[in-house]
């Protein structure tokens, strides 16, 4: 049976809310589909993580969250139950997961197999836009850590090109008056995601790395195509930049993290800075799109079947970048950039990932024109695999593995 325990939230993102139509979330098929009796108890508490004043008045403007879609009572019951069902013992899994999957002499990792057969889209009935939003804000960590109470979250304003810039900052408890920092860009293919899809992975970074998380609220397609997102990214990275002093940062060591499409801003806001009067220190890409081609062989063996497939690649470059002029544009496209003078990288690839060779190839490029280039593939891992960081084994390695990385850099 399950041992649930449920706690009441007086404020913050957790609180009820109301989702209608086809925003709505159906009973995830892997717990319709497979009766397993699991014995888990959960011990831990949920929390909203209190609030600190450690940050300057004149720049933090909120402690509120930024929550882009409320999330229901319903929400949290399906959660617990999708992490009881992923703390099942590897063997149970691997008889849900059925026949394993290999490709190149790779195999699959259990849970990630399941996610793949039981969490694909329908193709007869694919998800519009906003549904796959909602989606991804209310699910894309369900199987990442909790948020720390060591860790504050506040808000602050960042003038932007187009409108104010709306970020989350993470803050490690006891951290020295000049910390290191890391601006985390979220990643979603351009045209989804926020600060509440990605904050459990950012709160976990800011712990783990114990420095500022900085989660930039950036304009999203197609609504705002390139290069709204990237200017955006751009203005937080100066912002953090020319105030470093008040947000309490040291000036050489702020650092840029992303995945997917974060991985990209990521990668061109090295490219862009490394000249500026404060250039970034260090640069970590999770499963990067550096280039706006799919003609490398992996995505031919790996585009279809491992979550992320062909099609919606496609359809995320077309609306970031509807203008075929601006592919190979080196703010959409970093790999088409001069790579000469760029800051140290860490490349964490996924071996069931359609990226996984421009992955390899930046990475290449990068040490061809001299920098300094950590790459780690996992093999039995998928695209997206930092939001499963706590209850999948691999992701729960190579996340450990990564922050190890990072420590050593930044140190």
């Amino acid at each position: 049976m399950w041992f649930l325990r449920f706690h009441n939230y007086s404020s913050g993102p957790l609180q009820s809310g109301r989702i209608s139509g086809n925003g709505d979330f159906r009973f995830p098929a892997c717990c319709r589909q497979n009766q397993v009796l699991l014995a888990v108890c959960f011990d831990k508490q949920i929390f909203e993580p209190e609030r600190a004043d450690n940050l300057p008045e004149n720049l933090v403007q909120s402690s509120e969250l930024i929550t882009a879609t409320p999330v229901t009572f319903r929400h949290k019951l399906l959660e617990y139950v999708v992490r009881a069902f992923a703390r099942a013992p590897m063997p149970v899994l691997k008889i849900i997961a059925g026949k394993p999957v290999e490709v190149e002499g790779k195999r699959l990792d259990p849970l990630m197999q399941i996610i793949c057969q039981k969490f694909a889209p329908d193709p007869q009935n694919p998800p519009t836009l906003e549904e796959k939003r909602k989606d991804l804000d209310i699910r894309g960590a369900w199987l990442a850590h909790r948020l720390d109470s060591n860790v504050s979250i506040k808000t602050l304003t960042v003038p932007g090109p187009g409108d104010d810039i709306k970020c989350e900052l993470h803050c490690p408890t006891g951290l020295p008056s000049s910390a290191r920092a890391i601006i985390h860009f979220h990643g979603g293919g351009h045209v989804m995601g926020s600060p509440q899809s990605h904050r459990r992975t950012s709160n976990r970074m800011a712990k783990d790395t114990q420095s500022i998380v900085v989660v930039p609220d950036y304009r999203l397609a197609p609504e705002n195509p390139f290069p709204a997102a990237i200017e955006d990214c751009l203005a937080v990275f100066d912002f953090v930049a020319e105030n470093h002093q008040e947000l309490g940062i040291d000036p050489n060591k702020i650092a840029l993290a992303g995945g997917s499409a974060g991985g990209n801003l990521a990668a061109v806001v090295a490219n862009h800075r490394r000249s500026a009067p404060i250039p970034p220190c260090l640069q970590i890409l999770w499963y990067p799109n550096t280039e706006r081609s799919t003609a490398r062989q992996s995505f031919a063996t790996l585009g279809s079947g491992f979550l992320l497939d062909l099609n919606e690649i496609q359809e995320f470059n077309d609306a970031y970048t509807p203008n075929p002029k601006n592919l190979l544009n080196p703010l959409a496209t970093p790999a088409s950039d001069d790579l000469a003078g760029v800051c140290p990288a860490i490349i964490l690839a996924a071996g069931f990932d359609p990226y996984l060779d421009d992955n390899l190839a930046y990475a290449e490029r990068l040490r061809q024109a001299g920098a300094n280039v950590e790459m780690r593939v996992y093999a039995s891992l998928i695209h997206g695999f930092t939001g499963m960081s706590e209850l999948s084994q691999g992701a729960r390695e190579a996340w450990t593995d990564t922050m190890v990385l990072i420590n050593k850099a930044l140190n």
